[in-house]
């Protein structure tokens, strides 16, 4: 029972130091989820969109499937997770600010855009497009 009362004391702290900030979490991942929407080859049910997580799937039209998708991003340090085919989950947190959100766009637009033209050079000159 030990392991509960530090359970219970984190939760206490959160809620007495960071309850009045997470309206600022919630705005992230709003902010995280329109810039994921605008991204061709992933779908964000924006209404889904209610607290820190934004869920969101890679179509079949996005240039790598999800799993690739969570590596690449890995490798240049952006963590998320995916689930089952090609459901994928962001969360924001206490430790990220506009600028992460940014970032996070920025690095996962350049990998699809770095897979979208290593397909287009893999099918060059084999008329595939």
């Amino acid at each position: 029972m030990r392991q509960t009362g530090v359970l219970a004391a984190a939760g206490l702290y959160a809620l007495t130091h960071n309850l009045e900030r997470l309206s600022e979490d919630h705005e992230h991942a709003r902010a995280l989820g329109e810039g994921l929407a605008g991204l061709s080859g992933l779908h964000v049910n924006m209404d889904g969109i209610q607290t820190n997580l934004v869920f969101f799937n890679v179509t079949p039209a996005a240039p790598l499937d999800a799993a690739a998708l969570v590596g690449a991003c890995a490798e240049r340090g952006v963590r998320f997770l995916q689930f089952d085919g090609s459901l994928c989950r962001m969360a924001t947190h206490l430790h990220h600010r506009e600028a992460d959100v940014r970032r996070t766009l920025e690095v996962v637009r350049q990998v699809l855009e770095d897979a979208d033209a290593d397909d287009h050079n893999d099918h060059a000159g084999t008329g595939k497009t």
